[in-house]
């Protein structure tokens, strides 16, 4: 009895891993960016590398002023959307109608991004302020030389 509940436990286990494989290839949308952006470890860094914009900077495209103060720029955001919208446009052959929907979805978008910069600007700017201070510990060799500062950098 105890031999065949385990090899029912193991066909069970990898039935249902052959499944979640199949389903991931057959789903053109599913992306492990959740899983390597959550990544501990040494591999860590090697995991970000593979997720596209793991930061937002180009998302929220936070940008420095010639005076060095930093702000967001909300017009290449919604540049970058517009680019987007039209893509998806010739890639799907949209007709009048759907372009007009998509052109009316993408200013309502618009609006909802300028009010989240404005009621947010402070937050968003400290957020990358952090960033490119983690990005200058990164290179401070007396944090990686120092076991107890290393998780600091």
């Amino acid at each position: 009895m105890a031999i065949v509940s385990l090899v029912a436990l193991r066909l069970g286990i990898g039935w249902h891993f052959y499944r979640e494989g199949a389903d991931k290839i057959r789903d053109p949308s599913w992306t492990a960016a959740h899983f390597f952006t959550g990544s501990k470890g040494p591999l860590k860094p090697l995991f970000e590398m593979m997720v596209w914009d793991v930061d937002g900077k180009t998302r929220l495209n936070y940008a420095r002023t010639e005076g060095g103060r930093p702000t967001i720029d909300l017009q290449q955001t919604i540049t970058l959307w517009d680019q987007y919208r039209a893509r998806v446009e010739d890639h799907y052959g949209f007709d009048a109608g759907q372009k007009k929907q998509a052109d009316q979805c993408l200013e309502r978008w618009e609006e909802q991004l300028a009010w989240f910069f404005d009621a947010n600007r402070d937050k968003i700017i400290e957020y990358f302020q952090g960033l490119d201070r983690r990005t200058a510990n990164r290179q401070k060799p007396a944090l990686h030389d120092v076991t107890s500062l290393r998780g600091q950098a």
